[in-house]
């Protein structure tokens, strides 16, 4: 087991957090593979709490691990990326079901066996009643549209773009809206990316325009990929990042990937 504390700091700065990690400590895991508060910890007199969880797997990986060179950088086969994918989205489905929503999915939440593609998914206190605020909107590059913009807060809906997010940069080793407008010589500042991934986000690969296509030398091995990919996969890819940069309810669910 391994326990997780929170400073007098944090818990004044998230003044939900106490109940949502009550909550979920009464209500139990909705898949086994979060690492879900099992009990709390207390001291008394104190507004310092913590909680009591499983550890992590000594043959997991953090899943950042994807994306950094060796030695300490892995690289599974596609096959390996695609169950890691598929257990995601099974986790967040039965997640979704028991009406939470996640929040702020990115690479620091998942561990992966390089092995055979299972996962845990860590950062449980990230988790709230969906509709309800919780302690975070999300992470860079990982936030839905309307969450970058401030015009909706985390949700089940933007869990299903980030998660999406995820996917591509599992299978692909890139983000799905860093096109030519990404690669021209530069800093991204901030209103750069306001503008590319809140108010004007295009998907690398979108049929009906190429303001924002792959650039040659640098994005060829994403292309390649991507015309690797089966009918029915970038059919989904597609919708998330066209349709569904504005339309929430097009983006797929976690049963269809």
């Amino acid at each position: 087991l391994a326990l997780k504390w929170y400073h007098s700091h944090v818990v004044l700065a998230d003044l939900t957090l106490r109940a949502r990690i009550a909550r979920m400590v009464r209500q139990g895991p909705p898949d086994q593979n979060f690492l879900w508060p099992l009990d709390f910890a207390e001291i008394q007199g104190s507004p310092s709490f913590g909680y009591i969880m499983p550890l992590i797997s000594s043959d997991r990986r953090p899943l950042k691990d994807l994306f950094v060179a060796p030695p300490r950088g892995i690289n599974p086969a596609l096959d390996i990326r695609a169950t890691a994918c598929f257990d995601i989205a099974t986790s967040f489905q039965r997640l979704h079901a028991t009406g939470y929503c996640y929040q702020d999915i990115n690479f620091g939440g998942f561990f992966i066996d390089a092995e055979r593609g299972t996962i845990q998914i860590c950062d449980a206190d990230n988790i709230a009643v969906d509709g309800e605020p919780g302690g975070v909107y999300g992470t860079r590059k990982f936030m839905a549209p309307e969450v970058v913009r401030r015009q909706a807060l985390p949700s089940t809906k933007t869990d299903l773009y980030s998660m999406a997010v995820l996917f591509f940069y599992m299978i692909f080793n890139w983000h799905p809206l860093d096109g030519k407008r990404e690669a021209q010589p530069g800093i991204l500042d901030q209103a750069m990316e306001m503008k590319f991934y809140g108010q004007e986000p295009c998907f690398l690969f979108d049929p009906h325009s190429d303001a924002n296509g792959p650039v040659p030398k640098v994005h060829d091995w994403v292309v390649a990929r991507w015309a690797a990919m089966t009918e029915r996969m970038r059919a989904l890819f597609m919708r998330v990042f066209t349709l569904g940069l504005t339309q929430i309810q097009d983006r797929p669910l976690e049963s269809e990937w």
